[in-house]
């Protein structure tokens, strides 16, 4: 410190009084108020109040009062001088100036981060609680307010060159920029904080200088290793806020493009990705690809959209596929992953032939196509995530959120849970996360669950057994009948010409969960023959396909006149009809 002397922490009635005279002083010299002169730096309160406010922030971590003021009026202050140091003062005043600079930000970023205001946590909550700040208590309106302040003086410095060099002299200095950023994820005014928008474009004009890419890049790699995934919330929910931003004198392409690269360097981490993916971040790209898709506001171009759509698209699955979690799904689901789907699938249609747009929804088509097979379908096949969709009630998005929806709007993927051998290899899989299945024994008597590993499943491969003893007790006197029935090898030999590759086939309980509940619905497929029991489906349900093929598409049609197959062969002969089929197969 300055003065020799040690300062005591001030007490409460001995830090107001100066604070006012800081005040009072300042606004006597100051012509405007981010600029002060010269000979402000050598009067001796200034340097009296600065170490009382330095020593009065360390003392706050200890004591545990409110130094929120305190921290205010010292951003406010030191940072009005720290402009005018770079604006009209001379080498040796800017010296002096920064003189106070480590020591004063280390105080601010331990009251921010030692005392968790800097959390992830903080990012995902509902806006209406509260940030528990330790010794700066604040709700997410009055952190933003501050870290807007903070922004304003920190653009003030960087809007001119020797501002510029004089900071990105400082190792805090970048910190800084970054914590005003972190801590302004998740406020409800984002949209309207120009100091904010402002601070990213500088620190991207920052990023592109050659003389300071470097260190500005290994600041934002120590920042995001002390804190991964934060920035990437804060550029997501800024690029989103875009969108809704008043209209100015120039669009926010720049800025939007700002936000882009960022994001882009962001991703380019594993520890960051890895952070933000399990911190939910899925529900931050979902948020801002659904405004992207419901159109360009004048401020956003269309190109700028695409962009955005291009690169979140492919990351819809790395983020939602981790684990043996379905939290990331549900989190999708409530945003509006579907009516995304919706959307694509609606723009594809009403494109002309040959034009932009429609080359363009197809490409979104495409990234969708892996989306929708690699995370959201597996996902959707636990019972379990059902079940915690259908308790979301209105906290989901107001469109329709159930199968049914996702099979109208993209009614080829009907066709794909059977012919597109990827699929199958993603459930088998995900069968290895599955414990238990929600199924009940078919023995009425038997509440006891189905164990998917020990479940005796019947030649019709659709009703199971918990146990051998169930299976004798309840199969020959109430399902032999069904369970036999439509087994006519003569009537179930039709194969399709519609799919390439297909590999043998193995069809097990796991897989016909999620296909009985796809299929059985009417409004999708036929429906089925009457059934013995109303309770499981029968055979057909899951392998009819009638209503899904390309019009443009021959079928062939090859009739096998083997004899009737007995019921235990019948799965035999199924697979080796499959094996057989050279591009699609329907039994019937």
């Amino acid at each position: 410190m300055l003065g020799g002397d040690t300062v005591h922490p001030p007490t409460d009635t001995e830090t107001t009084p100066n604070l006012a005279r800081f005040r009072e002083a300042l606004s006597a010299e100051c012509d405007n108020p981010n600029q002060v002169v010269e000979s402000f730096f050598h009067i001796p309160l200034v340097h009296q109040v600065l170490e009382i406010l330095v020593t009065t922030a360390c003392a706050s971590i200890e004591r545990e009062y409110d130094a929120g003021p305190d921290i205010e009026w010292a951003v406010e202050a030191y940072t009005d001088m720290l402009v005018f140091a770079h604006e009209r003062g001379s080498h040796a005043c800017v010296g002096e100036v920064l003189e106070f600079f480590n020591a004063f930000w280390e105080c601010v970023l331990s009251l921010c981060s030692g005392r968790g205001l800097l959390n992830l946590g903080m990012l995902v909550a509902t806006e209406s609680a509260l940030v528990q700040a330790g010794a700066v208590g604040a709700t997410y309106t009055e952190m933003h307010r501050f870290c807007r302040k903070i922004a304003e003086r920190l653009n003030a410095v960087m809007s001119v060159p020797r501002g510029r060099e004089a900071g990105m002299l400082k190792g805090h200095f970048l910190l800084v920029c970054f914590l005003a950023l972190a801590h302004s994820a998740n406020s409800p005014e984002l949209s309207h904080a120009l100091p904010l928008h402002t601070l990213v474009d500088n620190l991207f004009a920052l990023f592109q200088q050659d003389i300071y890419k470097s260190k500005f890049t290994d600041d934002l790699a120590g920042f995001e290793d002390a804190n991964p995934g934060s920035l990437l919330c804060f550029f997501l929910r800024g690029s989103r806020s875009l969108f809704d931003a008043p209209p100015r004198h120039r669009s926010w392409s720049t800025t939007l493009s700002a936000y882009f690269a960022f994001s882009k360097h962001m991703c380019a981490s594993e520890t960051v990705f890895n952070k933000f993916r399990t911190t939910r971040g899925i529900r931050f790209v979902v948020d801002l690809l659904a405004r992207a898709f419901e159109g360009s506001p004048m401020s956003v171009s269309a190109s700028d959209c695409h962009n955005l759509i291009v690169f979140w698209m492919p990351h819809l699955t790395p983020l939602t596929v981790h684990g043996n979690s379905n939290k990331s799904t549900l989190d999708a689901i409530r945003i509006g992953v579907l009516p995304i789907l919706a959307t694509i699938v609606a723009g594809d249609r009403n494109a002309r032939p040959g034009s932009s747009d429609l080359i363009k929804y197809r490409q979104y088509r495409g990234y969708f196509n892996t989306y929708l097979l690699d995370a959201l379908i597996p996902a959707l096949v636990w019972p379990d995530t059902l079940l915690a969709i259908r308790k979301m009630g209105g906290k989901l998005h107001p469109e329709r959120w159930d199968i049914s929806y996702m099979l109208d709007y993209w009614p080829e993927y009907v066709g794909f849970t059977f012919r597109d051998i990827k699929y199958y290899r993603i459930l088998k899989r995900t069968k290895k996360w599955v414990r238990k299945v929600t199924e009940r024994c078919h023995n009425p008597k038997c509440p006891r669950p189905v164990n998917a590993y020990h479940a005796k499943i019947c030649a019709c491969v659709q009703v199971a057994y918990c146990s051998k003893p169930c299976q004798r007790a309840h199969w020959q006197d109430h399902h032999r009948v069904e369970c036999t029935r439509g087994l006519n090898a003569r009537e179930s030999r039709n194969v399709l010409s519609e799919s390439a590759a297909l590999c043998p086939l193995e069809t097990t309980y796991f897989e016909r969960y999620f296909i009985r509940q796809c299929i059985g619905d009417p409004t999708i497929t036929p429906q089925p023959p009457p059934l013995a029991s109303e309770e499981h489906g029968h055979r057909r349900s899951w392998l009819l396909d009638l209503s899904v093929r390309p019009a443009s598409m021959d079928p062939t049609w090859i009739q096998f006149d083997d004899p009737l197959p007995a019921v235990e062969n019948h799965i035999r002969r199924y697979v080796r009809v499959r094996k057989g089929a050279t591009t699609g197969l329907i039994l019937v």
